[in-house]
């Protein structure tokens, strides 16, 4: 119990001092909230990727369910500018520790470490990277509902994606097959075009487990 106490303390304090450095660069150096809040986006799920080294269940549990408290709170009253500053309507900060808790039981409870670290580590990487290259891309723009997306940051989602698949294949020696990454990273990909304000951060993890378990049970 007390290992379980140390290590949500540990991590806690780990994603304070983030989150104070994001407000730092916010209100200090004047950096738009768009780039803070990718910048606490990517570092909190790379934080994220040892969860299962350091932490049990329940731990994860308190972790992800105090801080989507405070990011809920923060967005009511106004505070956490560095995250919450944006003009776009962004259910992102609040539904990413969810995915990351959603991520963390199927793993658990299904013992196939895939399952967390493939949908974190796309989550993580390959949707504000993607964001960042659409946004900064004229071309091949296209509307879906009331947004306006871009083939390129899709296709760069994609891109990120494999190559973040096929690494971590062979670092955990998953043992999937070159067609299967391809199909997590392109369905993975869609669902991230398709996904708004903010809900690509539960969409894109639960399409890439989606897509192994499918797998799983077609060779089972």
């Amino acid at each position: 119990m007390m290992e379980n106490l140390i290590g949500v303390f540990c991590y806690s304090l780990i994603y304070v001092v983030l989150f104070s450095i994001g407000e730092y660069c916010f209100l200090k150096l004047e950096i738009r909230a768009e780039y803070t809040r990718k910048m606490i986006h990517i570092i909190s799920g790379l934080i994220a990727q040892s969860f299962p080294w350091f932490l049990g269940s329940s731990s994860v549990f308190i972790l992800c369910l105090s801080f989507l408290f405070i990011l809920l709170w923060s967005k009511r009253n106004i505070q956490l500018q560095g995250i919450n500053c944006i003009e776009r309507k962004s259910f992102g900060s609040e539904l990413f520790p969810l995915s990351v808790l959603l991520c963390f039981y199927v793993y658990k409870s299904t013992d196939e470490a895939a399952y967390y670290y493939l949908p974190i580590a796309i989550l993580t990487l390959s949707d504000p990277i993607a964001a960042i290259v659409g946004q900064h891309t004229n071309s091949c723009k296209i509307a879906i509902g009331n947004q306006t997306r871009s083939l390129i940051g899709t296709m760069t989602f994609i891109a990120s994606a494999l190559i973040i698949s096929i690494v971590l294949n062979y670092y955990f020696s998953f043992q999937y097959s070159v067609v299967l990454l391809v199909i997590v990273s392109i369905s993975s990909g869609v669902i991230e075009l398709y996904s708004r304000n903010g809900f690509d951060n539960i969409t894109i993890p639960m399409s890439v487990i989606s897509v192994l378990c499918c797998n799983k049970l077609i060779h089972s």
